[in-house]
């Protein structure tokens, strides 16, 4: 495992759940599906994906995705990045996105 990390280098992981009353259910999808930031985190958007939810590759390798719970309120923020600091930052944004 060592050596993946000599090639690719260091990447940290969250998932965060976050729980909305069901009738903030289709105001947090319309909002979504608008989203459509330049930056986030102060890096650029190099792409936004609708396959499993909604997800921003950042310019740097970062990324969030957010995506619904199919059985209960919830909505689910995975992130990833290469330093601890660039994921604090995206989970505060997820968060902030999300705001209820």
């Amino acid at each position: 495992m060592g050596s993946l990390f000599s090639e690719v280098g260091s990447f940290y992981t969250e998932r965060i759940n976050i729980k909305f009353k069901s009738s903030d259910r289709e105001r947090i999808i319309k909002k979504m599906e608008n989203y459509a930031p330049a930056k986030i985190c102060k890096r650029k958007v190099a792409e936004k994906k609708n396959l499993d939810g909604y997800k921003f590759i950042l310019d740097d390798g970062s990324w969030l995705m957010v995506r619904f719970s199919g059985t209960e309120p919830v909505v689910r923020c995975y992130l990833e990045a290469s330093s601890r600091e660039m994921l604090s930052r995206l989970k505060k944004e997820s968060l902030k996105l999300i705001e209820l």
